[in-house]
Protein backbone atom coordinates (compact mmCIF):
# COMPACT_ATOMS: atom_id res chain seq x y z
CA UNK A 1 0.00 0.00 0.00
CA UNK A 2 2.82 2.44 0.85
CA UNK A 3 4.39 1.83 -2.55
CA UNK A 4 1.05 2.58 -4.24
CA UNK A 5 0.74 5.86 -2.32
CA UNK A 6 4.25 6.83 -3.34
CA UNK A 7 3.45 5.97 -6.94
CA UNK A 8 0.35 8.18 -6.74
CA UNK A 9 2.37 11.24 -5.76
CA UNK A 10 4.96 10.53 -8.42
CA UNK A 11 2.33 10.21 -11.16
CA UNK A 12 0.11 13.09 -10.03
CA UNK A 13 2.18 16.26 -9.58
CA UNK A 14 1.38 19.20 -7.33
CA UNK A 15 -0.49 21.03 -10.12
CA UNK A 16 -3.17 18.32 -10.06
CA UNK A 17 -3.42 18.23 -6.27
CA UNK A 18 -3.81 21.99 -5.83
CA UNK A 19 -7.19 23.56 -6.53
CA UNK A 20 -7.60 27.00 -8.09
CA UNK A 21 -10.81 28.96 -7.53
CA UNK A 22 -11.68 32.19 -9.34
CA UNK A 23 -13.44 34.69 -7.08
CA UNK A 24 -15.28 38.00 -7.41
CA UNK A 25 -14.87 40.02 -4.20
CA UNK A 26 -16.98 43.17 -3.70
CA UNK A 27 -15.28 46.35 -2.53
CA UNK A 28 -15.89 50.09 -2.83
CA UNK A 29 -17.19 50.84 -6.38
CA UNK A 30 -15.56 47.70 -7.80
CA UNK A 31 -15.64 43.93 -7.88
CA UNK A 32 -12.15 42.50 -7.52
CA UNK A 33 -11.17 39.49 -9.58
CA UNK A 34 -9.02 37.09 -7.58
CA UNK A 35 -7.49 33.63 -7.62
CA UNK A 36 -7.62 31.47 -4.50
CA UNK A 37 -5.07 28.67 -4.72
CA UNK A 38 -5.70 25.85 -2.27
CA UNK A 39 -3.19 23.08 -1.54
CA UNK A 40 -4.25 19.47 -1.72
CA UNK A 41 -4.58 19.31 2.08
CA UNK A 42 -6.72 21.24 4.59
CA UNK A 43 -5.19 24.42 5.95
CA UNK A 44 -6.40 27.27 8.15
CA UNK A 45 -3.76 29.70 6.87
CA UNK A 46 -3.94 31.85 3.77
CA UNK A 47 -1.47 34.38 2.36
CA UNK A 48 -2.86 37.50 0.69
CA UNK A 49 -0.40 38.46 -2.05
CA UNK A 50 -0.46 42.13 -3.10
CA UNK A 51 1.19 43.29 -6.32
CA UNK A 52 3.30 46.41 -6.70
CA UNK A 53 2.69 49.72 -8.42
CA UNK A 54 1.37 50.44 -11.89
CA UNK A 55 -0.74 48.01 -13.92
CA UNK A 56 0.84 44.95 -12.30
CA UNK A 57 -1.60 42.05 -12.29
CA UNK A 58 -2.15 39.23 -9.82
CA UNK A 59 0.69 37.20 -11.35
CA UNK A 60 3.25 40.02 -11.12
CA UNK A 61 3.04 40.88 -14.82
CA UNK A 62 2.23 43.95 -16.90
CA UNK A 63 0.87 43.94 -20.42
CA UNK A 64 3.25 45.23 -23.03
CA UNK A 65 6.61 43.93 -21.90
CA UNK A 66 6.86 42.72 -18.32
CA UNK A 67 6.06 39.05 -17.79
CA UNK A 68 7.97 37.37 -14.97
CA UNK A 69 5.23 35.46 -13.08
CA UNK A 70 6.87 36.30 -9.76
CA UNK A 71 3.65 36.40 -7.72
CA UNK A 72 2.20 33.36 -9.45
CA UNK A 73 5.32 31.41 -8.50
CA UNK A 74 4.99 32.54 -4.88
CA UNK A 75 1.41 31.27 -4.77
CA UNK A 76 2.44 27.92 -6.23
CA UNK A 77 5.38 27.64 -3.85
CA UNK A 78 3.12 28.30 -0.88
CA UNK A 79 0.63 25.65 -2.02
CA UNK A 80 3.44 23.13 -2.27
CA UNK A 81 4.02 23.83 1.42
CA UNK A 82 0.34 23.45 2.38
CA UNK A 83 -0.34 27.20 2.56
CA UNK A 84 -3.29 28.65 0.66
CA UNK A 85 -3.00 32.00 -1.10
CA UNK A 86 -5.14 34.64 -2.70
CA UNK A 87 -3.82 37.01 -5.34
CA UNK A 88 -5.96 39.60 -7.09
CA UNK A 89 -6.10 42.20 -9.82
CA UNK A 90 -6.20 45.67 -8.36
CA UNK A 91 -9.06 48.00 -9.14
CA UNK A 92 -8.95 49.33 -12.71
CA UNK A 93 -7.08 46.36 -14.17
CA UNK A 94 -8.88 44.15 -16.72
CA UNK A 95 -9.69 41.55 -14.06
CA UNK A 96 -11.23 44.21 -11.78
CA UNK A 97 -12.77 46.70 -14.24
CA UNK A 98 -14.12 50.12 -13.29
CA UNK A 99 -15.92 52.79 -15.27
CA UNK A 100 -13.86 55.79 -16.35
CA UNK A 101 -15.36 58.14 -13.75
CA UNK A 102 -14.58 55.81 -10.83
CA UNK A 103 -11.08 55.19 -12.16
CA UNK A 104 -10.41 58.92 -12.44
CA UNK A 105 -11.32 59.44 -8.77
CA UNK A 106 -9.36 56.49 -7.37
CA UNK A 107 -6.95 57.40 -4.59
CA UNK A 108 -4.42 55.37 -2.64
CA UNK A 109 -6.77 54.85 0.29
CA UNK A 110 -9.10 52.94 -2.05
CA UNK A 111 -6.44 50.28 -2.61
CA UNK A 112 -5.94 49.95 1.15
CA UNK A 113 -9.70 49.57 1.57
CA UNK A 114 -9.65 46.77 -1.00
CA UNK A 115 -6.99 44.95 1.01
CA UNK A 116 -9.04 45.27 4.20
CA UNK A 117 -12.13 43.98 2.38
CA UNK A 118 -10.25 40.93 1.11
CA UNK A 119 -8.84 40.17 4.57
CA UNK A 120 -12.36 40.23 6.01
CA UNK A 121 -13.65 38.14 3.10
CA UNK A 122 -11.03 35.47 3.68
CA UNK A 123 -11.96 35.25 7.35
CA UNK A 124 -15.73 35.57 7.16
CA UNK A 125 -16.59 33.99 3.81
CA UNK A 126 -13.78 31.46 3.42
CA UNK A 127 -13.25 30.58 7.05
CA UNK A 128 -9.48 31.04 7.33
CA UNK A 129 -8.26 31.55 10.89
CA UNK A 130 -4.91 33.04 9.93
CA UNK A 131 -4.36 35.65 7.21
CA UNK A 132 -0.78 36.58 6.34
CA UNK A 133 -0.26 39.62 4.13
CA UNK A 134 2.59 39.53 1.60
CA UNK A 135 2.95 42.97 0.03
CA UNK A 136 5.40 43.39 -2.83
CA UNK A 137 6.92 46.81 -3.60
CA UNK A 138 4.18 49.48 -3.24
CA UNK A 139 1.87 46.62 -2.29
CA UNK A 140 3.73 46.54 1.02
CA UNK A 141 2.37 49.97 1.94
CA UNK A 142 -1.12 49.07 0.69
CA UNK A 143 -0.96 45.93 2.79
CA UNK A 144 0.20 47.88 5.83
CA UNK A 145 -2.74 50.25 5.64
CA UNK A 146 -5.18 47.43 4.96
CA UNK A 147 -3.87 45.45 7.93
CA UNK A 148 -4.48 48.47 10.15
CA UNK A 149 -8.17 48.25 9.23
CA UNK A 150 -8.53 44.44 9.40
CA UNK A 151 -6.20 42.54 11.73
CA UNK A 152 -3.85 39.90 10.31
CA UNK A 153 -1.78 37.16 11.92
CA UNK A 154 1.51 38.11 10.26
CA UNK A 155 2.84 40.64 7.78
CA UNK A 156 5.57 40.32 5.14
CA UNK A 157 7.06 43.28 3.31
CA UNK A 158 8.68 41.99 0.14
CA UNK A 159 10.96 44.60 -1.49
CA UNK A 160 8.80 47.31 0.08
CA UNK A 161 9.62 51.00 0.22
CA UNK A 162 10.99 52.23 3.52
CA UNK A 163 10.64 55.94 2.74
CA UNK A 164 7.93 58.17 1.35
CA UNK A 165 7.14 58.00 -2.35
CA UNK A 166 8.58 61.51 -2.78
CA UNK A 167 11.94 60.48 -1.35
CA UNK A 168 11.86 57.25 -3.34
CA UNK A 169 11.17 59.05 -6.62
CA UNK A 170 13.97 61.53 -5.96
CA UNK A 171 16.41 58.69 -5.34
CA UNK A 172 15.32 56.70 -8.39
CA UNK A 173 15.19 59.67 -10.75
CA UNK A 174 18.45 61.04 -9.36
CA UNK A 175 20.21 58.21 -11.17
CA UNK A 176 19.06 59.69 -14.50
CA UNK A 177 21.17 62.82 -14.20
CA UNK A 178 20.57 66.56 -14.01
CA UNK A 179 18.53 66.72 -17.23
CA UNK A 180 15.79 64.63 -15.62
CA UNK A 181 16.08 65.85 -12.04
CA UNK A 182 15.85 69.52 -13.06
CA UNK A 183 12.44 68.72 -14.54
CA UNK A 184 11.23 66.19 -11.98
CA UNK A 185 12.25 67.55 -8.59
CA UNK A 186 10.17 70.77 -8.77
CA UNK A 187 7.13 68.67 -9.69
CA UNK A 188 7.71 66.36 -6.71
CA UNK A 189 8.15 69.39 -4.43
CA UNK A 190 4.86 70.83 -5.67
CA UNK A 191 2.90 67.61 -5.23
CA UNK A 192 4.30 67.11 -1.72
CA UNK A 193 3.02 70.58 -0.88
CA UNK A 194 -0.44 69.56 -2.07
CA UNK A 195 -0.27 71.65 -5.23
CA UNK A 196 -0.84 70.24 -8.69
CA UNK A 197 1.86 70.81 -11.29
CA UNK A 198 0.33 72.65 -14.24
CA UNK A 199 3.19 72.01 -16.64
CA UNK A 200 4.63 68.51 -17.03
CA UNK A 201 7.27 67.75 -19.70
CA UNK A 202 6.31 65.06 -22.17
CA UNK A 203 9.19 62.92 -20.92
CA UNK A 204 7.59 62.78 -17.45
CA UNK A 205 3.95 62.54 -18.51
CA UNK A 206 3.81 58.84 -17.60
CA UNK A 207 4.91 59.60 -14.04
CA UNK A 208 3.30 62.96 -13.33
CA UNK A 209 0.46 63.39 -15.82
CA UNK A 210 -2.34 65.68 -14.63
CA UNK A 211 -4.78 62.80 -14.31
CA UNK A 212 -2.32 60.87 -12.11
CA UNK A 213 -1.37 63.70 -9.79
CA UNK A 214 -4.25 63.36 -7.29
CA UNK A 215 -3.36 59.70 -6.82
CA UNK A 216 0.35 60.48 -6.37
CA UNK A 217 -0.46 63.13 -3.79
CA UNK A 218 -2.60 60.62 -1.90
CA UNK A 219 0.38 58.21 -1.76
CA UNK A 220 2.63 61.01 -0.55
CA UNK A 221 0.49 61.36 2.55
CA UNK A 222 2.04 58.19 3.97
CA UNK A 223 5.44 57.33 5.43
CA UNK A 224 5.80 53.52 5.08
CA UNK A 225 7.93 53.17 8.22
CA UNK A 226 5.56 55.25 10.34
CA UNK A 227 2.60 53.18 9.15
CA UNK A 228 4.36 49.86 9.75
CA UNK A 229 5.03 50.98 13.31
CA UNK A 230 1.26 50.80 13.92
CA UNK A 231 0.97 47.06 13.22
CA UNK A 232 0.76 44.68 16.18
CA UNK A 233 1.82 41.32 14.76
CA UNK A 234 5.01 39.49 13.74
CA UNK A 235 6.61 41.21 10.74
CA UNK A 236 9.17 40.00 8.22
CA UNK A 237 11.08 42.41 5.98
CA UNK A 238 12.64 40.76 2.90
CA UNK A 239 15.03 42.56 0.58
CA UNK A 240 17.46 41.53 -2.14
CA UNK A 241 20.96 42.86 -2.74
CA UNK A 242 20.49 43.41 -6.50
CA UNK A 243 17.16 45.24 -6.32
CA UNK A 244 17.30 48.20 -8.72
CA UNK A 245 14.24 49.93 -7.24
CA UNK A 246 14.36 49.41 -3.48
CA UNK A 247 17.48 49.50 -1.34
CA UNK A 248 18.57 47.54 1.71
CA UNK A 249 18.36 50.83 3.59
CA UNK A 250 14.63 50.86 2.84
CA UNK A 251 14.36 47.51 4.56
CA UNK A 252 16.43 48.65 7.52
CA UNK A 253 14.22 51.71 7.93
CA UNK A 254 11.11 49.54 7.99
CA UNK A 255 12.69 47.10 10.43
CA UNK A 256 13.68 49.88 12.79
CA UNK A 257 10.14 51.19 12.98
CA UNK A 258 8.59 48.18 14.73
CA UNK A 259 10.05 46.05 17.52
CA UNK A 260 8.21 42.98 16.17
CA UNK A 261 9.95 43.21 12.79
CA UNK A 262 12.94 41.25 11.61
CA UNK A 263 14.78 41.42 8.30
CA UNK A 264 16.08 38.83 5.86
CA UNK A 265 18.54 39.87 3.14
CA UNK A 266 18.77 37.59 0.12
CA UNK A 267 21.98 37.80 -1.85
CA UNK A 268 21.60 38.46 -5.59
CA UNK A 269 17.79 38.74 -5.50
CA UNK A 270 16.37 41.57 -7.56
CA UNK A 271 13.06 43.47 -7.49
CA UNK A 272 11.13 40.80 -9.40
CA UNK A 273 12.52 38.22 -6.98
CA UNK A 274 14.87 36.45 -9.39
CA UNK A 275 18.51 35.47 -8.89
CA UNK A 276 20.76 37.80 -10.89
CA UNK A 277 23.91 39.88 -10.59
CA UNK A 278 23.90 43.65 -10.33
CA UNK A 279 24.69 43.94 -14.05
CA UNK A 280 22.01 46.34 -15.30
CA UNK A 281 21.33 44.60 -18.62
CA UNK A 282 21.10 41.14 -17.08
CA UNK A 283 18.99 42.45 -14.20
CA UNK A 284 16.46 44.18 -16.44
CA UNK A 285 16.20 41.13 -18.69
CA UNK A 286 14.74 39.09 -15.83
CA UNK A 287 11.67 41.35 -15.77
CA UNK A 288 10.51 39.63 -18.94
CA UNK A 289 11.48 36.00 -18.39
CA UNK A 290 8.22 34.25 -17.45
CA UNK A 291 9.79 30.79 -17.10
CA UNK A 292 12.68 31.92 -14.88
CA UNK A 293 12.11 30.61 -11.34
CA UNK A 294 12.18 32.64 -8.16
CA UNK A 295 15.43 33.06 -6.27
CA UNK A 296 15.92 29.65 -4.60
CA UNK A 297 16.30 31.19 -1.13
CA UNK A 298 13.03 33.13 -1.19
CA UNK A 299 10.37 30.48 -0.64
CA UNK A 300 12.13 28.86 2.35
CA UNK A 301 12.29 32.28 4.02
CA UNK A 302 8.59 32.96 3.42
CA UNK A 303 7.40 29.47 4.37
CA UNK A 304 9.48 29.28 7.54
CA UNK A 305 8.14 32.62 8.77
CA UNK A 306 4.52 31.75 8.01
CA UNK A 307 4.72 28.33 9.67
CA UNK A 308 6.76 29.21 12.74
Amino acid sequence: MKSLCLLFFLLFPFSLLAQSEELAIPSKNVTLGATLLLPGFDTDTVALIIAGSGPTDRNGNQSGGMENNSLKFIAEGLAQNNIASLRFDKRGLPGSPMDSLARAHTLFDDFATDVAQIISYLKMEKGFRHVVVIGHSLGSLEGTLGAQQAAVSKFISLAGMGHSIGETLRRQLGKQGAFVTNMAYPIIDSLEAGLRADSVPVLLEGLFGKNIQPYIMSVMAYDPAAELAKLDCPILIVNGTTDLQVTLEDGENLKGSNAQARMEVIENMNHVLKSVSDNLTANMATYNKPAMPLHPDLMPVLVNFIKE
